[in-house]
């Protein structure tokens, strides 16, 4: 996931170059959803591509 999708973000307010709200950096739901964000992409982590392909 973090190679084929390199600049994923949860929501906007996560890419600087995109934020527009103005809670951006204090908003305790970016706080929580960025937590969120790391379990996601731990979970990932812990397999590959190949372990999700069916042996035929």
């Amino acid at each position: 996931m973090r190679e084929s999708e390199p600049d994923f973000y949860m929501a906007d307010c996560f890419d600087a170059r995109r934020a527009s709200c103005r809670y951006a950096g204090c908003c305790q739901v970016q706080q929580l959803l960025a937590r969120a964000s790391d379990t996601f992409l731990a979970t990932l982590d812990e397999v590959t591509l190949a372990d999700l392909v069916l042996s035929a």
